[in-house]
């Protein structure tokens, strides 16, 4: 942690002296040119998966841990399965159900889903505050989306992240700093970082591994077949999230 917040501190004193001092927005060309790449990549993909290791540190101190391995297929079909701080638990999305299982626990939900990951994802984390790992990378709007949200977007140049060259933009507003770095054969992200400026919200890191373009997934992998003697529930806000 010591070492991130020592990086924070670097990019914050860049990102301080390459703004101006006014309102207004500053996009710089390299850094859109990279979201749009990226966007791009994953967007001509017609199945992936990965694993998403995170760490978020609370308000209060707390720190929370995740490791997801997630499997996409085409626009409808998706599976996770996530152990860390708040248990071991597994989403299973075929098209038209999503289901949600605790390992832990060994209960079940199932609930009717949109017809798209999107709007699957969408309706989950609006309905019931479900966050899916590094769902925000995959959103075809995701450059736009960076663009509407930060004042600021720039590039911050290469740099070998454990020991793969990247490169990596920066970007911020009045509530956060967000930092993304870029797999430069690829053009996949690699890690990323959200530092808020009050502390009574949490900061969060998270690097991915085990990028894999186009696997062979089968239909079998998105389908939920409840466990012997597991209790079906509702699906609830309280979730693991």
């Amino acid at each position: 942690m010591a070492k991130i917040k020592i990086l924070y501190l670097i990019l914050a004193s860049i990102l301080l002296a390459s703004c101006t001092s006014t309102d207004e927005n500053q996009y710089d060309t390299r850094a859109v040119e990279l979201l749009d790449l990226m966007s791009e990549t994953i967007g001509e993909l017609e199945s992936a998966s990965y694993t998403l290791d995170a760490e978020a540190i609370m308000a209060d101190g707390t720190v929370r841990y995740k490791q997801s391995d997630v499997y996409m297929r085409g626009y409808d079909k998706m599976y996770t399965h996530s152990t860390g701080t708040k248990g071991d638990q597994g989403t299973w999305y075929n098209g038209s159900t999503l289901a949600y299982y605790s390992f832990n626990k060994n209960t079940y939900a199932v609930i009717d889903a949109p017809d798209n990951i999107i709007k699957t994802i969408d309706f989950v984390h609006d309905k019931y505050g479900y966050n899916f790992p590094a769902a925000d990378f995959f959103y075809p709007s995701f450059t736009d989306d960076i663009l509407e949200e930060f004042d600021h977007v720039l590039f911050l140049g290469d740099v070998m992240l454990d020991g793969r060259e990247s490169s990596s933009i920066v970007a911020n507003n009045k509530q956060m700093t967000l930092q993304i770095w870029f797999d430069k054969t690829s053009h996949l992200p690699l890690k990323f970082l959200l530092d808020p400026v009050s502390t009574d919200t949490e900061f969060y890191q998270a690097s991915f591994s085990n990028f894999r373009a186009n696997p062979e997934l089968p239909d079998l992998m998105f389908e939920f077949k409840p466990p012997i003697n597991s209790e079906k529930t509702e699906f609830e806000s309280n979730k693991a999230k």
